[in-house]
Formats: C-alpha cells, structure tokens, sequence
C-alpha cells in the first residue's frame, strides 16, 4: 500500500465504534462493531489513538505523522504496523480507501 498523503480512509455507515477500558480518564481502547457482518475487532491504546485520527478524516501519511510525534517507534515499523491494520480493516469491510483529489 502507498502512504501517499492523497489516500483517506472512510467509515462505513454500518460500522460503529464504542470506547471503553479508561486510565486516566481517557479511553484505551476501542471496540467496533460492524453491523452488517456482526463482527467486533478489539483495538488497543496504538489503535485507538489510529482510529480516532481516521474519525477526523486524516489522511494515512496524515495518521502516520501523528501516531510518530505519540510513540517511541521507526517510521518503517509504524507503516508496516499501520499498513497491516488498515489491510485487515479493509478486507473485512471495517474500512474503505478513498482517494482523494490534490
């Protein structure tokens, strides 16, 4: 996958998402549902953060910048983990790639 900054995910109206699991306050972690499959996929702290950047329609190079100023990791190993989890986001309906114009 290209982690062109032309490149936006998309959440399916049939697809919702429920926080829970507080430290501090703050949510760690999240669950989705989707509604068309009656599938659930559980998200941790990293996707949480990941999830919340793509409810506010950031793009992937976008999301990758952030989550890199959030956490102590390469850029490489992000794109890989971040790359894997949209993968999997997608196949299952989860998610949808848009592009986006210039």
């Amino acid at each position: 996958m290209n982690f062109s900054k032309y490149l936006q995910l998309s959440i399916p109206e049939h697809v919702h998402s429920v926080r829970f699991d507080e430290k501090d306050g703050l949510p760690s972690s999240v669950t989705l549902l989707n509604y068309e499959t009656g599938e659930f996929y559980a998200l941790d702290k990293v996707g949480f953060d990941f999830w919340c950047l793509v409810e506010e329609k950031k793009s992937l190079e976008e999301i990758v910048t952030a989550l890199m100023s959030t956490y102590d990791i390469s850029k490489d190993q992000l794109r890989i983990d971040i790359e894997a989890l949209v993968v999997s986001l997608i196949e299952t309906g989860t998610l949808t790639l848009l592009k986006t114009s210039a």
